[in-house]
């Protein structure tokens, strides 16, 4: 297993973040109220605007994991940071290849795995065999699947 990208959250101040959850949260209940009114209105398959707005309320969830999951990983007044920032952390989405082919590869966000419907993407334990394969590693670098 190849490490092809990581991806890194930025930085910011912790009370930030909070009121960021706040603001995306009160998005989320707006969202969700429109979504089930409109998911009332009639044949789902021929109703766009639901559609939309299922869309809107997936995405508002991802980004709320996303900051969340900042908070999380949280040790002092700011969000993630690294004193080696080419290294994959908590709370990384990172690309990986296996078996050494580029074209076929997987993205993984290392974290909580209930967050998993909310990320888009797969989940990994940082716990897990995997998690800790990936934890600490760096673009390019090649890994030892775990067995």
């Amino acid at each position: 297993m190849t490490i092809v990208e990581t991806m890194w959250p930025e930085t910011r101040p912790r009370a930030e973040l909070h009121d960021e959850v706040n603001r995306l949260s009160q998005e989320r209940i707006t969202a969700h109220a429109a979504m089930v009114e409109l998911r009332n209105v009639g044949d789902l398959e021929n109703n766009d605007d639901y559609h939309r707005a299922v869309r809107v309320v997936e995405m508002l969830d991802a980004q709320l994991v996303r900051v969340r999951s900042m908070l999380a990983s949280s040790s002092d007044g700011w969000s993630i940071h690294s004193d080696d920032p080419g290294r994959a952390h908590e709370g990384s989405i990172v690309t990986v290849s296996f078996d050494d082919n580029v074209d076929d590869v997987t993205l993984i966000h290392v974290g909580d795995p209930t967050q998993e419907p909310f990320v888009g993407v797969e989940t990994c334990s940082p716990d897990s065999p995997l998690g800790q394969a990936i934890l600490g590693s760096s673009v390019g670098e090649r890994l030892v699947p775990p067995s």
